[in-house]
C-alpha cells in the first residue's frame, strides 16, 4: 500500500501464526520496478546514454540501474532496472510501461507487488522472520504479552498504537491479533505447517414472496476437534446482528 510517511511501499501481508494467532506483518524495504533492454539484436548504439538520460526523466521513474547481461530469444542482451514510485503509476497515472515501451523491449513489467516479495527471494506460503511489534491483542502469546510494555498491547492501546502502525506504513488499526513489521531481507522460508485456520460457513433462509430473511445458522471449526453451531431467529434486523456479531 502506498504511504504518506514513507518513500517506499508497504506490503500487507495477512497471515495466520503457527500458534494460531492472526497477524497482520507490514513488510518494508521493497521498490517497484520494470526492466528495459534495447529492441532488436544485441547492440550498443551511439546514443546510449542520451537513451538512458531520458528514462531517468519519465515521470514517476526515481532509479536506474547499472545493466545486467540477460539471455533473450535475441541473445545476450544488458538489461536495465528501472526503479518506479509506486506499483499504480506501471499503469496508471504517468504511465510508465506506456511511456518506456515505445523505445524498448520491456520485461518483469506485470508482475503484481505483492507477488515479488514472494519470486524474487525465492520464498513460499510458509515464512519465518524477524520483526517489531506494533500492537498486540489478548489473543496473542502469552509470553510475547509479557514482554511487551502497556502502549503496545490491549484494547485500551489501540488508538495510540495506530499512530505506530501508519508511521510504519499501515493504514492504521487492522482486525487481527497482532500486527508487526519487518524489512523484507528478514524474510524466508520455513518448514511448512498445518495452518489453524478458523472455518466459518453459514445460510441465510429467505422468503421470496416477502423478500425477507425468515433465519439464519452458521457452523464455525477450530481445528478437527472444535465445532460450534449457531441459530438466529427474530425480525430481519436481529437475525442480521446476531450473525455479524458472531463474526
Amino acid at each position: 500500500m502506498d504511504s504518506a510517511s514513507r518513500s517506499d511501499t508497504v506490503i500487507e501481508l495477512w497471515c495466520r501464526a503457527r500458534e494460531g494467532h492472526s497477524v497482520m506483518l507490514l513488510v518494508t524495504g521493497m521498490h517497484p520496478f520494470l526492466e528495459i533492454s534495447l529492441p532488436g539484436r544485441p547492440h550498443t548504439p551511439e546514443d546510449i546514454e542520451a537513451r538512458l538520460a531520458a528514462v531517468k526523466s519519465v515521470k514517476g521513474v526515481t532509479g536506474l540501474h547499472e545493466p545486467v547481461d540477460k539471455w533473450t530469444d535475441l541473445g545476450i542482451k544488458p538489461h536495465w532496472k528501472v526503479e518506479i514510485k509506486r506499483p499504480w503509476m506501471m499503469t496508471a497515472g504517468p504511465k510508465v510501461r506506456d511511456n518506456l515501451e515505445r523505445d524498448w523491449t520491456l520485461s518483469s513489467a506485470d508482475i503484481p507487488f505483492v507477488n515479488r516479495l514472494f519470486l524474487d527471494n525465492d520464498i513460499g506460503p510458509h515464512v519465518t522472520t524477524e520483526v517489531e511489534v506494533l500492537w498486540a491483542g489478548d489473543k496473542a502469546p502469552e509470553e510475547l504479552l509479557t514482554e511487551l510494555p502497556e502502549s503496545h498491547k490491549g484494547e485500551e492501546s489501540r488508538r495510540e498504537a495506530a499512530d505506530r502502525i501508519r508511521e510504519a506504513g499501515g493504514s492504521g488499526l487492522y482486525p487481527v491479533d497482532l500486527i508487526a513489521t519487518c524489512h523484507f531481507e528478514k524474510v524466508s522460508r520455513c518448514e511448512p505447517f498445518p495452518t489453524p485456520f478458523v472455518l466459518m460457513s453459514f445460510d441465510l433462509e429467505t422468503s421470496i414472496a416477502e423478500e425477507t430473511i425468515l433465519c439464519a445458522a452458521a457452523v464455525i471449526e477450530r481445528g478437527p476437534d472444535e465445532r460450534t453451531e449457531h441459530t438466529f431467529t427474530g425480525s430481519e434486523r436481529e437475525i442480521m446482528a446476531g450473525l455479524t456479531a458472531l463474526v
